[in-house]
């Protein structure tokens, strides 16, 4: 159900899938973001929102690092970490919109 709810959200305009809602399960996120990421080849990060914060996994395809593009917005997270075609974050709920302007600068320069 998850990975519909997901899917149903994704734009193929967009360069990259950044989604999240109250009642996804953090541990199938993982899963969920592999499958949409392979479907629609573009970065997924994916997050469960909690009281005042966010904790969220990232899936990018072959050739591109979601550690690096994280990396590039490490001011605004909390943690983050992982490798490069698959990492997680935990992040402010008040700088959620910014990580992702911040990532969305990263993929398209």
């Amino acid at each position: 159900i998850i990975y519909e709810e997901a899917e149903s959200q994704v734009d193929d305009k967009e360069i990259m899938v950044f989604k999240g809602e109250r009642d996804w399960p953090i541990d199938i996120l993982g899963p969920v973001a592999s499958r949409l990421c392979r479907k629609y080849n573009k970065p997924v990060f994916l997050y469960q929102k909690k009281k005042g914060y966010c904790q969220g996994t990232a899936r990018v395809p072959s050739g591109m690092d979601a550690v690096k593009a994280m990396k590039s917005c490490h001011f605004l997270l909390a943690t983050y970490g992982g490798h490069a075609p698959a990492a997680g974050f935990r992040i402010k709920d008040k700088n959620l919109k910014a990580f992702e302007e911040c990532l969305f600068n990263y993929f398209t320069q």
